[in-house]
């Protein structure tokens, strides 16, 4: 018989319960369908025993916290904490937790503390999948390590410590802590420039255009507000995806005027464009007809390899917001003017919680709804693809591994700062009864997923534990993020104060976005700028540039940049009657150089642009404290009339809300040619915009050409591939066509060769020498033909002459200015296009590479594939020869080796024999002047008699002065080594040494 999970006051125990109206996917929670009514299963096995803390036991019935804490010597504290709940109308369910091991490790710049929890019963290990419908037992054994910050990071924070849990998994578990988020607060009420959302101009800012359209629940056309919003992203880099030439995003929209009317909708753009009245609304991914009850929250998307778009979203039930992570395949249609969703397959839920590392619905449920206090979150699923497998990172809130609690305000780890910093955050909890209702339900957190299955159909692989949870501090961290960057992992995540324990000077100014960093993607994560406060907003709720939902992507091209788009809030037109909720100026967070450390730049770009083209700040949006807010200025179109700053705009004028640049005389656009700033433009008859790189005809039938900056040009060039003439009397006009070796302005400004206007292809003339073009473009290292002859252009387009090497080929083109191929060439040629080695000297015969000896320059030298070789032995014709560093095949006694050769003298080069004699060969030795003695080519050592006397070798290099002993006699040669004989003074005593021949000591 299947057994009913229900809450007796913090146990889960086994007994039935009725859910209403729950959907629920893959997870802890299993679910029947009886009498339209929706039933959830959990099974959970339980162990009763009793716990000890050092030598105290600590019984269940206690309904206390027993707690173990470990303090070093920078008072740094970690609580080890074993929750024993109170049971009501059960019997009694005890946990047994010991802490056994507190190891202080010490490493360089940190002091760190581990608290090791186990369970007395063998822990359970996590295999490599999880199974999402078994939950382990919550007593499962984890480290948590309490990490001293650098200095350099921490010293102007509240942050002193960042408390990681080491789990099971693999994954490591990031504390979000009460000094965490006190930075945020600090950082508004201090208006931080490094964290601070730049000021906006309120006046400038407009509704999307492409939001009046068809309500997905009504199907009335209607201008909706725009919340959350994420582009098409590539899975690996993370960087806005260019589909087909458009730049998609997808964002939840709905009737202001209706609560429960949220749901996924598409926009499009030309990818690039920033334009905000160029977005295109292609409508609810969904379709129409949508319902109240089933509506969408956010997500992100991903294009699959066979060009579908996978888009994960939340489900989200109403009444009770219930959530599942979800996921759908859409198949696409595009055109060159329009994309739109073709087909939605596989759409299905992919997560709902296990109730071990997240929680359920049913745990919800049976915590008391939001009439306790509670907040359940499952949602805002992000895709990350690494090394070929792909993750979700989500929001949630914890499971019973680490599950909130009501003695949380007690979790000392929960606060992250020095002891005096905790108890006054305690204390200040414990003194505001709605932040210690609050503390008691918190247990938010960022989770990890991983899928498996096709690309277009995933489904749920394995489950992590939780990679950020705030667990006592606060419920609610939205819109989960990972980024890739540098080889570094960087997660991001939404929150509001006013849902945290936390105090804030102002409520209406409480949101920011937090960030941290890791070296891998299950952690551990390290808080940016050493409490995690990347963002912090400073508008007040009712303000028309309150932003929210922020959110980070990569600048292609800038390792050091994140684009941060959000939305700008104004639900129910608390801004002002008819401004919507729209999408916000985006902006730029930078990086610093130790990957650790954040700046919000003051670049304040165009509302809604997911692509930083470098071009700096839209100047009408740029605000001040004093601009925040609406003041009811004129700027830009009111009434189809163009205003600055309250004024008719007269003269040359940029339009954001166009990305155009318009002339204007009181407010309204000109067209045709006009006369400007010293110069003529010409604007569209039809869009007013400015003409840019186009030959338009004026109303008095002369054609000019107006450049990337919209001014008129004169000169000879082309434009798109036809080459004209326009003067250089500053008259402008097109004269005809033109010819030469002229620039195509509107291709790159490529160089091309023109005749009477069209590329020309074949040789011409041109500084001194001959290039040869296909279509007007130049040709470089190519063989060509013409006039029934062969040419060769090298990698400077022009014509060769003389002998060329090329493709290893020895090719002879003439000196005498033909440049056409004569035939193949043959001899000793410099030639490094073959090779380099042994001075790039090569030998040819008839063109192609030589191997064997050639005699050249008096002597003979050895190739093979056509490079000389230098110094060493080869064999030709039967015979042995010897060539030296330079190549040169060599002759007479040489010593090679330590060996003596005769190479002989007649010219004939080859080996003859072993040399043998007094021979000079400082190669062998330059000692006592670089004479030797070798025997059949061998160094000798003893005495040999030369010239009249006996010399003295040892491994044939002859010794100077010197006694010697040999034949069991004296001798003693002076300093040219020569042995002496009769009366001889050494050292200072005569010796006798005969003088018959014989030279040995008498």
């Amino acid at each position: 018989m299947r057994k009913k999970l229900y809450k007796a006051g913090k146990i889960w125990v086994a007994g039935a319960a009725t859910v209403a109206a729950i959907s629920v996917g893959i997870g802890s929670v299993s679910a029947d369908t009886v009498d339209n009514k929706t039933t959830s299963d959990v099974a959970v096995s339980n162990k009763t025993a009793d716990a000890t803390n050092g030598d105290k036991v600590v019984s269940s019935d206690d309904a206390q916290t027993s707690t173990g804490t470990a303090v070093n010597k920078d008072k740094s504290i970690v609580t080890a904490e074993t929750k024993t709940d109170e049971v009501k109308n059960t019997t009694d369910v005890n946990k047994t937790t010991t802490v056994n091991d507190i190891n202080t490790e010490v490493n360089e710049n940190k002091s760190a503390i581990d608290v090791t929890k186990t369970t007395n019963d063998n822990p359970q290990k996590v295999d490599e999948k999880t199974d999402v419908n078994n939950p382990t037992n919550a007593s499962k054994a984890s480290t948590t390590t309490v990490e001293k910050l650098d200095d350099s990071v921490s010293k102007d924070l509240n942050s002193k410590t960042t408390v990681v849990t080491k789990n099971d998994d693999g994954t490591s578990t990031t504390n979000l802590t009460y000094a965490n988020l006190k930075d945020v607060a600090d950082n508004i009420a201090s208006v931080n420039p490094n964290t601070s959302v730049p000021y906006f101009n309120a006046d400038a800012i407009k509704n999307l255009p492409a939001m009046s359209t068809k309500d997905a629940q009504s199907g009335q056309t209607e201008d909706l507000d725009v919340w959350d919003s994420w582009a098409l992203q590539d899975a690996k880099t993370g960087v806005t995806a260019n589909y087909h030439g458009y730049n998609i995003v997808f964002a939840l929209a709905g009737y202001p005027k209706e609560d429960n009317d949220q749901h996924v909708y598409m926009l499009y753009t030309k990818y690039g464009d920033t334009a905000l009245n160029d977005w295109k609304n292609a409508g609810p991914v969904f379709g129409y007809d949508a319902k109240w009850d089933k509506q969408q929250w956010s997500g992100s998307a991903t294009v699959n390899t066979d060009d579908t778009i996978q888009l994960f979203y939340t489900k989200t039930d109403q009444p009770n917001t219930v959530q599942r992570l979800s996921t759908a395949n859409l198949s696409m249609s595009y055109s060159d003017s329009e994309v739109s969703v073709a087909k939605v397959t596989n759409d299905h839920e992919l997560f709902a919680g296990d109730g071990e590392h997240y929680q359920t619905l049913q745990q919800w449920i049976d915590a008391g709804y939001y009439t306790t206090g509670d907040n359940f979150t499952l949602r805002d699923p992000h895709v990350i693809e690494v090394d070929g497998e792909r993750y979700l990172a989500f929001e949630s809130n914890t499971g019973t591994q680490n599950y909130q609690s009501d003695t949380a305000v007690d979790n000392m780890t929960y606060y992250g700062g020095t002891d005096d910093f905790n108890q006054k955050a305690r204390e200040t909890t414990l003194n505001d009864a709605d932040k210690l209702k609050l503390s008691k339900k918190a247990n938010g957190a960022i989770g990890l997923v991983k899928l498996t299955g096709a690309e277009n159909n995933p489904t749920i692989d394995k489950v992590y534990s939780p990679l950020l949870a705030a667990n006592g501090i606060t419920d609610e961290i939205e819109r989960a993020n990972i980024v890739p960057l540098n080889g570094k992992y960087y997660l991001f995540t939404d929150t509001r104060l006013i849902k945290s324990v936390v105090p804030t000077v102002d409520a209406d100014i409480n949101v920011g976005m937090m960030g941290y960093v890791s070296d891998s993607l299950t952690g551990p994560y390290t808080p940016l700028n050493g409490s995690g406060s990347v963002i912090t907003g400073t508008q007040l709720a009712e303000s028309r540039t309150d932003t929210y939902s922020y959110y980070a992507v990569p600048v292609e091209g800038h390792n050091d940049l994140f684009l941060i788009t959000a939305y700008m809030s104004n639900r129910n037109e608390k801004a002002g009657v008819g401004l919507n909720s729209t999408v916000a100026p985006s902006f730029l967070v930078q990086i610093g150089a130790d990957g650790k450390t954040t700046k919000v730049l003051d670049t304040v770009l165009a509302q809604g642009t997911w692509i930083y083209n470098g071009k700096g700040s839209v100047a009408e949006l740029v605000g001040t404290k004093e601009t925040s807010n609406i003041t009811g200025k004129k700027i830009g179109w009111v009434d189809n009339k163009f205003y600055i700053n309250n004024k008719l705009a007269n003269g040359y004028q940029y339009d954001y809300t166009n990305d155009a640049n318009y002339l204007f005389k009181d407010g309204i656009r000109q067209s045709g040619v006009q006369s400007y700033d010293n110069t003529y433009y010409c604007f569209d008859p039809v869009t007013y915009k400015r003409v840019e790189n186009e030959i338009r005809k004026a109303t008095w039938g002369l054609e000019y050409y107006f450049g990337n900056d919209g001014r008129v040009k004169q000169g000879q060039f082309a434009v798109n591939g036809v080459a004209y003439d326009f003067g250089n009397d500053k008259t402008y006009y097109k004269r005809g066509y033109a010819s030469g070796y002229l620039q195509d302005i509107t291709d790159n400004s490529e160089w091309y060769w023109f005749e009477s206007g069209q590329k020309y292809t074949g040789f011409r003339y041109y500084k001194d020498t001959y290039y040869f073009f296909e279509t007007g473009a130049r040709q470089e290292n190519k063989w060509e033909t013409a006039w029934g002859m062969k040419y060769y252009v090298g990698n400077d387009g022009r014509a060769v002459q003389g002998i060329q090497i090329i493709d290893g080929q020895a090719y002879d083109f003439g000196t005498n200015g033909t440049f056409n191929l004569k035939g193949t060439a043959s001899g000793y040629l410099y030639s490094p296009s073959l090779s380099t080695a042994n001075g790039g000297y090569n030998w040819f015969e008839n063109g192609k590479p030589y191997t064997g000896f050639r005699y050249y320059m008096g002597t003979y030298y050895w190739f093979v594939d056509g490079i000389r070789q230098n110094a060493g032995w080869r064999e030709a014709w039967g015979m042995k020869y010897y060539t030296d560093a330079s190549g040169r095949a060599l002759q007479g006694i040489q010593i090679i080796d330590g060996q003596a050769y005769d190479f002989g003298t007649n010219g004939t080069y080859n080996l003859k024999n072993a040399a043998s004699g007094y021979l000079y060969s400082p190669e062998y030795s330059k000692a006592n002047g670089g004479y030797n003695w070798f025997e059949d080519g061998k160094p000798y050592t003893g005495f040999r008699y030369y010239m009249g006397t006996y010399y003295w070798f040892v491994n044939g290099v002859r010794q100077n002065a010197g006694w010697r002993e040999a034949w069991g006699k004296k001798y003693y040669t002076d300093g040219t080594g020569r042995a002496l004989q009769g009366i001889q003074t050494i050292e200072g005593k005569q010796y006798n040494f005969g003088n018959d021949g014989t030279y040995y000591l008498r």
